[in-house]
């Protein structure tokens, strides 16, 4: 027996040294194996505005409770001689109200020592790092991150993880944590926020140029208790308030398996400084040769009119020297920018120059034999972001100044990942003929060409068609006319009633419009694809129903009705059932309501409602149903949507007479669009293709 117990405790020796063996091999493995962290990378967002001084938040709809009835006795019935009811059963309540993607633009007031800004942003993103291949998508996910992040009112740091799939299409799947905060609501707001956002394939579709079919995205939320810092930053406020990070990785399917981590830990990160209250500076660099002035002029008044750069006038032109450092040389080591390929021999921007002036991008014209080139640089980075070429057409040709147009949208969106609105026109009523102007108030066109009186202009949904109404001896009849070609055709089934304000569908195949017989004015549909399949909406009753627009999705139509007495804006589905109110008001109190039309992106309807007598422009949040003032100067009417939804055009006096307006919702920013007196009616294009602009 005791040899037994000896060589028991010989093998027993040897199994612990073998395990702590294995355990420090493993430790000191680990040890040498650890991953470095994924690069940083660059991100630029803009924080959203400060109420303008006309932007004033109408009275809310006061609630009334309901008088309490007493319920009637019940009545002993006889009971049922048969189980099957002959009349059908009534509907059912669907209990999933239809509402529009959730407002994006962030309702949360300005923190402590922040200044708002011009942009759409929960504040303003300035991150110094690596060029991503794709930044204006790395800037759509963290903006559409941030749209929808309530901000957490308190200053314990903390740090929650999660990760999901970015597929093909932009849908978002397998959203899970990886790290909680141990903070349930702040878990929940970061969950919430990336749901939405999926929810509505906001992230948009995978760039063309990425590999990979799926994109892995890692996003870490940190809220760090650090106090509040405001520096000088020429007229603006720099603010460091909260830091986060975005791990972002792509790698095919197959190779998500639980063992093969490595592409993971090799993604990308992202660091956010937010800066609220600084509008990205802009320097458009003279054209050369000097032919391309008038580009210059054109685009510059382009991204100014986007209101969402602070445009900047060089001193005295680009020779400036800033220091020792001069035009084309590379700044020195820890400077802002890096070496251009070429050395000395590549005369490049002064990038130096231009960060002491407080731009953040230089845009550089230059002709290359036909084609004009447009640079784009990122001052900060000191590099290249984008390069545009284009052969314009000759100045004197009738698409030369829409292909600029769209030169500035691309700048635009390689800037910001913003769409842009340049390439657009304008639709207009002026002396009883439709005009359409460009969205800058130049190149006047007149479209309806006969002798009788033309009213309510409409845009297709591919800007290549108008449609308006021709109104003589007491009948009213819609025509759609190619801009183009000026080829015009009559709506079927229109001419023999009145039948105005037309209204095409998402998918341009139906025209919604009013119709005012002796019984009332109803709205009514037609299949003008197929010149067919009338449809009447709505049943007046003692009631006027007029003015249709369609929500984005074609779902909704909203419209103006009478049957609570004053006009006032109701909602319908498409198929004209489930009419409700949509704009709130209060009964006797609340002037008439008209003109809705709903935004491109389907969180608001702008209108124009009395108040005290005068005509003022409101606008409509879809999925809260309250209702915010913007004007107050003068008579304002007839506002309608540019394609960015953050542009209004519309009529004011407010200059003594009756004429076209433009305004930025989110700086307050109100310039005149034409000068001329008489116009109204306005309606804003969609962005224009090509092959419309070029056409005379």
């Amino acid at each position: 027996m005791k040899p037994r117990v000896e060589n028991g405790g010989r093998v027993g020796l040897v199994g612990t040294v073998l395990v702590h063996g294995v355990a420090l091999v493993l430790l000191l493995s680990s040890v040498t194996g650890a991953r470095h962290a994924p690069p940083t990378y660059r991100v630029r967002l803009l924080a959203a505005p400060a109420p303008g001084q006309e932007e004033r938040r109408a009275p809310e709809a006061v609630p009334r409770e309901a008088e309490e009835l007493t319920p009637p006795a019940p009545t002993k019935r006889p009971p049922p001689k048969s189980t099957v009811s002959r009349a059908a059963p009534p509907p059912t309540p669907d209990a999933n109200r239809r509402e529009a993607a959730p407002r994006t633009t962030p309702q949360n007031p300005p923190l402590p020592g922040e200044t708002p800004s011009t942009g759409n942003d929960v504040a303003t993103v300035s991150t110094e790092g690596v060029e991503f291949p794709f930044p204006e998508y790395l800037q759509n996910i963290v903006s559409q991150v941030l749209r929808r992040w309530q901000r957490p009112l308190q200053n314990t740091p903390l740090e929650a993880e999660v990760s999901f799939f970015v597929h093909r299409d932009g849908s978002v799947t397998d959203l899970q944590f990886i790290r909680r905060s141990g903070n349930f609501a702040f878990d929940l707001e970061a969950q919430g926020a990336i749901e939405e956002a999926g929810k509505f394939k906001a992230f948009g579709v995978l760039p063309d140029g990425w590999a990979a079919d799926v994109l892995f995205v890692r996003f870490s939320v940190l809220l760090h208790g650090e106090t509040v810092m405001a520096v000088r930053r020429y007229g603006g406020m720099a603010v460091r308030l909260v830091g986060s990070v975005v791990l972002l990785t792509a790698v095919p399917p197959g190779r998500l398996t639980a063992q093969d981590t490595s592409a993971i830990d090799r993604g990308v990160r992202i660091g956010i400084v937010y800066r609220p209250g600084v509008r990205p500076g802009l320097v458009v660099l003279p054209g050369r040769p000097a032919a391309l002035d008038s580009v210059r002029a054109i685009l510059s008044r382009d991204l100014d009119y986007s209101d969402r750069f602070e445009l900047i006038t060089l001193p005295a032109g680009d020779s400036l020297r800033v220091g020792a450092v001069a035009l084309g040389t590379a700044p020195a080591r820890g400077a802002p920018g890096r070496p251009r390929s070429g050395g000395a021999q590549a005369a490049g921007p002064n990038y130096p120059l231009y960060l002491a002036l407080g731009a953040d991008f230089v845009v550089d014209l230059r002709a290359a034999g036909d084609t004009t080139v447009v640079d784009l640089h990122d001052v900060a980075a000191g590099a290249l972001r984008r390069t545009f070429k284009a052969a314009l057409p000759a100045p004197t040709a009738a698409g030369f100044r829409m292909a600029v147009h769209r030169l500035a949208d691309q700048v635009l969106q390689a800037a910001l990942a913003a769409p842009g609105m340049a390439a657009t026109r304008v639709g207009f009523v002026k002396d009883g003929k439709v005009y359409v102007i460009d969205q800058d108030g130049a190149d006047l066109r007149l479209v309806s060409s006969t002798d009788r009186q033309a009213m309510s202009p409409a845009w297709a949904p591919d800007a290549r068609r108008l449609a308006y109404m021709e109104f003589w001896q007491g009948h009213g009849q819609l025509f759609v006319q190619d801009i183009g070609s000026g080829e015009r055709t009559a709506a079927a089934t229109t001419g023999r009633a009145l039948d105005f304000t037309p209204a095409f569908s998402p998918d341009g195949k139906t025209l919604a419009f009013s119709r005012a017989t002796e019984e009332g004015t109803d709205v009514y549909t037609v299949n003008i694809k197929d010149n067919c399949c009338l449809q009447r909406l709505t049943v007046g009753r003692f009631s006027d129903n007029l003015s249709p627009t369609f929500s984005p999705d074609g779902r909704r139509i909203a419209f103006v009705s009478t049957r609570s007495g004053l006009p006032q804006i109701y909602v319908m589905a498409a198929d004209g059932t489930d009419q409700q109110l949509f704009a709130p008001f209060d009964y006797g109190v609340t002037g008439a309501s008209n003109a809705p039309e709903w935004s491109p992106d389907g969180q608001s309807v702008a209108f124009h409602r009395d108040v005290a007598g005068t005509l003022q422009v409101f606008v409509l949040d879809v999925r809260t149903r309250t209702v915010r003032q913007l004007t107050s100067v003068g008579r304002n009417e007839d506002p309608t949507w540019a394609p960015d939804s953050r542009h209004l055009a519309f009529v004011s006096d407010r200059s003594g007479y009756r004429q076209l307006w433009i305004i930025d919702l989110d700086t307050g920013r109100i310039r005149p669009l034409l000068q001329q007196s008489g116009s109204r009616l306005p309606a804003w294009s969609p962005r224009l293709p090509e092959t419309a602009a070029t056409n005379p």
